[in-house]
């Protein structure tokens, strides 16, 4: 077995304990259905700020590091592969924005909600207001692009080189 495939074993393990744990201590609850809306804005800010701003750099960067995207365009983070499978694994998780860093996130989210819901909500709270606001600059930047295409595209302006 690698050191790779064993660290995601323990991860896995760890994740499962702690649903465990918190199940075992609390029971199950269900939260209402607008502290949902909270954890899922929540959810996404978290991750997408331990996957890709400058605030989790610190964090990021024994695991992973940047490199320009394929388009030339930005940049990507992507895990280490260079320095054993313990590093590659951790990396994975921290660099994977659409499923590995947002379950995480969740996990961590609704764990601290279940044991110390007044901090909890309010760490939700503050990441879902942020998250809201990631969402509706998503919407105006598509909504932009899609103006700026309409325009090119009947000629009222020329494309940009």
């Amino acid at each position: 077995m690698t050191a790779k495939k064993a660290t995601l074993i323990v991860l896995e393990l760890i994740f499962v304990g702690v649903i465990a744990g918190t199940t075992y201590l609390k029971g199950l609850v269900v939260p209402p259905a607008w502290m949902v809306v909270v954890f899922i804005l929540a959810t996404l800010r978290l991750a997408h700020t331990i996957s890709y701003n400058e605030v989790a750099e610190w964090l990021r960067e024994p695991f992973c590091y940047v490199a320009p995207d394929s388009c030339g365009a930005g940049a990507d983070v992507h895990a280490r592969t260079d320095r054993g499978g313990v590093v590659e694994a951790i990396g994975g998780l921290l660099s994977c924005p659409s499923a590995c860093a947002p379950t995480w996130s969740a996990l961590f989210l609704y764990s601290t909600w279940l044991l110390w819901p007044a901090f909890g909500t309010t760490l939700a709270l503050v990441l879902a207001f942020a998250g809201g606001s990631e969402v509706l600059h998503y919407i105006a930047c598509a909504a932009e692009w899609i103006g700026r295409l309409a325009r090119v595209s009947s000629g009222a302006i020329a494309p940009d080189k």
